[in-house]
């Protein structure tokens, strides 16, 4: 009690103990200027998730993002290549390609 006290008086805020399940656990991936939050599969518009099956249904589905300014962007995989494939709320494909292929031109 006196520690705290003290603490108080010279202005130094006790340490608190933060809960994890309050802490936010959102997987942030960056795409040039744009970030994208991943995303359940269900919190997917329909719009997009009809587009992406109707077009890719040989595709395998392997995570959805959420980007900043309303696009969405879904990571998914054929033949063992990885590929993403990003829309607009209103199902268009506004770029598509592999991972492994972005991922170089970022390097560059």
């Amino acid at each position: 009690m006196i520690g705290m006290a003290a603490m108080a008086f010279l202005g130094l805020a006790p340490l608190q103990m933060v809960h994890a399940s309050h802490a936010s656990e959102a997987i942030v991936n960056v795409d040039g200027d744009m970030k994208y939050e991943e995303i359940e599969k269900s919190e997917l518009p329909q719009s997009v998730l009809d587009a992406f099956n109707e077009n890719h249904s040989d595709h395998t589905f392997s995570k959805a993002y959420k980007g900043d300014e309303g696009t969405y962007k879904i990571k998914a995989e054929k033949m063992g290549i990885k590929y993403y494939f990003k829309y607009n709320e209103s199902r268009d494909l506004k770029e598509s390609g592999k991972v492994e292929d972005k991922e170089k031109k970022m390097e560059y």
